[in-house]
């Protein structure tokens, strides 16, 4: 995994921009190595590398200079991949299966391109700065730079409620990000932008259940192939869904070892049903205990755990910073947060009550009583939303949507552990993410795709070593016909114990409070909880949203 930041500035030389470039060194030294840093002409740009790949991640030539986070997987070597994009990326990249932002600098004509992958997964920020631009692939680090910066409620909204921002947007009025297949150029004070990879035309025919089964299976082949490269050893998270089991599977398929990892409470069906197949299928398997699955990310977890003395079997990978990740499964292949309402008011045709529907599933509802304009922020929360659902209106509405929650929910999806990256220090296979497995769906009708109806064709044609033993499913998705041992995760999923509760309370008036929460209705709120008459974590939640990213507008 890689780091990035810089400037692009015709006058890069300027004192103005000395403290800019000393926070950006500051935010990109971890503990254990110094960042590197590339003078091209306007181009300032610092980066540091883990080298998690096993290879070169730069490569330049007289004309050209070229740089990856992540890889694209036009082959199953990054380094020849960056040969082949270093003298004309844009016209090489449509056969890319992999995830990633390539960076790239023409020393002639000076022009700065970052091109990111379909779903913009390796996210980047930009914002002006004097004449030039700045730019990371960590909000955190634009946010902390020595500029004006002020909130952006809508922003602010979607995160509080939703986990993410819609579209371009960041908490910040200042920032933006890059959009799915998006390329931007930097070529003077203003940045370009256009989206140089494109999903494929709605197909005129449908395929059925079968044949996109068969092509799903077949480009998952090939996002394993080119992720795979050389390694007949290897190492997986395994969960008790279907997601993380299925490229175990795939992965044994081919006959790669597999070293797996399982985080959970003892007594769920995630830690239970892991075993249970892990055990049928011969598989390493190292359980470890959690008690609260909130307070880190797995992918904190996992650089925590995946060191020599804790997890013996890393010695045996040749790649050792390299873990298979299961994400995009269950949204972009599953269909997850495409309920049956929703999908009753997409066919509909009705774009404001399909956007209804995805707020009432997703509870998406702001504590409007203590936020000042609580109740108009809830409405611009919907606008953006029908804005976000609005976008390629030639496709019908329940392909629009479908879209939109991989535009949205799995474009963030990553971004927010990227934040935490100096805490885990290691790169993802991420096969359910490649061009050929998200084409493979859209090749299905939205509705076939749904509760995971696709997907389990998929299993049960290719892989019905799968369906031995139990696993976990979504509430509303085809159900697992196998008796489920342990408790589900929708049994913990916002348990809060009064403990707990005081905690988050005092965290809350601890720190600095955003000057849009209403300090008295929440003192309220807080004593009611204290008596035992209401549950504030859910609100306090979201306030904290509100606190974390708050600024003093400038």
């Amino acid at each position: 995994m890689s780091l990035f930041a810089g400037i692009y500035a015709r006058d890069i030389s300027h004192p103005r921009y000395q403290a800019i470039k000393q926070k950006l060194l500051s935010a990109l030294t971890l503990a254990d190595s110094a960042p590197t840093v590339t003078e091209l002409g306007p181009l300032w740009l610092v980066r540091h590398s883990d080298r998690c790949f096993g290879e070169n991640e730069t490569t330049q030539s007289e004309v050209h200079f070229a740089t990856c986070v992540g890889a694209p997987l036009l082959s199953d070597s990054l380094a020849a991949d960056l040969s082949q994009l270093r003298d004309n990326p844009a016209a090489k990249l449509a056969d890319a299966q992999g995830v990633f932002t390539l960076l790239h600098f023409h020393k002639r004509t000076q022009v700065f391109s970052l091109f990111h992958d379909r779903l913009a997964l390796k996210p980047t920020y930009w914002r002006n700065a004097y004449d030039g631009t700045v730019f990371s692939n960590q909000l955190s680090t634009l946010s902390a730079l020595p500029l004006p910066l002020s909130n952006h409620p809508v922003g602010l909204a979607a995160m509080a409620t939703l986990g993410y921002p819609l579209g371009e947007d960041t908490p910040y009025r200042e920032i933006r990000c890059a959009r799915p297949g998006e390329c931007l150029q930097f070529d003077g004070q203003e940045v370009s932008r256009h989206r140089h990879l494109d999903w494929v035309a709605e197909p005129s025919t449908y395929l059925t259940l079968a044949e996109a089964a068969e092509q799903l299976d077949a480009a998952f082949d090939v996002a394993l192939t080119r992720s795979l490269g050389r390694d007949c050893t290897t190492v997986s998270t395994l969960s008790g869904g279907l997601d993380s089991r299925l490229i175990a599977a795939a992965l044994m398929r081919r006959g790669v070892k597999v070293k797996c990892l399982n985080f959970s409470r003892p007594d769920s069906q995630d830690s239970v049903c892991a075993q249970l197949w892990a055990e049928q299928s011969g598989i390493p398997l190292s359980r470890i205990a959690v008690d609260d699955t909130q307070s880190q990310t797995v992918e904190q977890r996992l650089g925590a755990h995946l060191q020599p003395g804790r997890f013996p079997p890393i010695r045996q990978i040749p790649r050792p910073r390299m873990v298979w990740s299961g994400n995009g499964g269950s949204v972009c292949v599953g269909g997850v947060y495409f309920g049956r309402e929703i999908e009753k008011a997409a066919q509909s045709g009705d774009v404001e009550a399909t956007a209804d529907a995805f707020l009432a599933q997703q509870q998406a509802y702001l504590p409007t009583r203590l936020l000042a304009h609580g109740q108009a922020l809830q409405q611009d929360l919907k606008a953006t939303v029908i804005s976000e659902l609005a976008r390629d209106e030639h496709r019908p509405l329940a392909r629009r949507l479908q879209l939109f929650l991989w535009h949205n929910d799995q474009h963030r999806h990553l971004a927010a552990p990227f934040e935490d990256y100096g805490d885990y220090r290691l790169e993802f296979h991420l096969p359910f993410y490649s061009a050929g497995v998200l084409a493979a769906v859209l090749s299905a009708p939205p509705e076939a795709v749904c509760r995971h109806q696709l997907y389990m064709s998929w299993i049960e044609r290719c892989f019905p070593q799968m369906l031995c033993t139990p696993w976990q499913t979504y509430p509303g998705h085809l159900p697992c016909p196998l008796p489920l041992p342990g408790l589900d995760q929708w049994t913990f999923a916002g348990q809060r114990s009064r403990h707990q509760r005081g905690q988050m309370i005092r965290a809350f008036w601890q720190g600095q409070r955003h000057n849009l929460v209403q300090g008295r209705q929440v003192a309220l709120l807080c004593l009611a909880d204290r008596l035992g008459l209401r549950d504030a974590g859910p609100s306090l939640k979201a306030l904290n949203v509100f606190n974390r990213y708050g600024v003093s507008d400038t």
